[in-house]
């Protein structure tokens, strides 16, 4: 839901970290690109342990972590290439469509 509800930040922050290595960047536009990179590693790293813990369950499918991290991820970030807000849309429902996508490719088939 907060990748719809706050779409144009998403938008400049992927925006941001693809001319990341470009240079020209001031010393403050270097150290958030740090901190924001530090807090996508963090961030990936959940999904990363999270993925992991479930396929050592059984819960998810035995699959390439990195791969399917990555893809994961993509999945639930893709609003931010193609959403266009409309009036009294439920983007709950949008956001939930996309989680069971994502978990669709991951979960282990019953």
């Amino acid at each position: 839901i907060a990748m719809i509800s706050e779409l144009a930040y998403h938008r400049v922050v992927v925006e941001e970290m693809r001319g990341s290595k470009t240079g020209g960047a001031t010393p403050a536009e270097r150290a958030l690109r740090l901190e924001i990179a530090a807090l996508q590693t963090e961030y990936e790293g959940f999904f990363r342990s999270t993925l992991a813990e479930g396929i050592a369950s059984g819960h998810f499918r035995d699959q390439d972590i990195s791969i399917a991290v990555r893809s994961f991820l993509m999945m639930l970030h893709a609003p931010i290439y193609w959403y266009q807000p409309r009036d009294a849309e439920n983007i709950t429902a949008i956001a939930e469509q996309l989680a069971n996508m994502a978990l669709g490719a991951v979960a282990t088939p019953q």
